[in-house]
């Protein structure tokens, strides 16, 4: 289905484990000796799903992919897709934490570690909205909230920076640092 909450989890450098829920939402850590710290439920404002994000979903869900078609024998070939997606059921409310979607690449997700152990996790907004985290410490507890530039996708932390890849009208791409606050 589309926009549907789901937990999502991604491990920090020093081996912790966490595990964010969309439902209620809220983060749940855990330490290489397996004890857990479950956060406490964070409060966000709801965001009503509306036709811009049913658009921008129906054309993400159009767009060609590759393919590979291996034959016995080990033949392979690859080529592109135009998928024909159904219609699903729509909920009323997106989810708070970015399910993923439009999908670009494989290894995008909604939540990531920085450099300094603060786990940032990516919000849901209005279409059109720059990327918005939550910037969550180590008890579950969002203590900033930061938004990245227009056009804009976090793909890694540095000393004290962020990376994130700028996309062009023509949906080129180019990598950017930035200094964390």
């Amino acid at each position: 289905p589309a926009f549907k909450t789901s937990t999502q989890w991604t491990i920090a450098p020093d081996g912790r484990l966490a595990i964010v829920h969309g439902d209620p939402y809220r983060v749940d850590f855990v330490d290489l000796a397996g004890d857990r710290v479950q956060g406490q439920p964070i409060p966000y404002e709801r965001e009503r799903l509306t036709d811009a994000h049913k658009e921008q979903w129906r054309k993400e869900q159009q767009r060609p992919r590759p393919v590979m078609y291996v034959r016995p024998g080990g033949a392979s070939s690859v080529h592109t897709e135009t998928p024909r997606p159904q219609e699903p059921e729509w909920p009323r409310y997106l989810p708070p934490v970015e399910p993923g979607w439009p999908k670009k690449l494989l290894m995008d997700k909604a939540v990531h570690f920085a450099s300094d152990g603060m786990l940032w996790v990516q919000r849901t907004t209005p279409v059109g909205e720059p990327p918005t985290f939550d910037v969550i410490d180590e008890t579950g507890q969002v203590v900033e909230q930061v938004k990245l530039p227009h056009r804009r996708r976090l793909v890694g932390f540095g000393a004290g920076t962020i990376y994130a890849v700028r996309i062009d009208d023509v949906d080129l791409e180019y990598l950017e640092r930035y200094r964390l606050p």
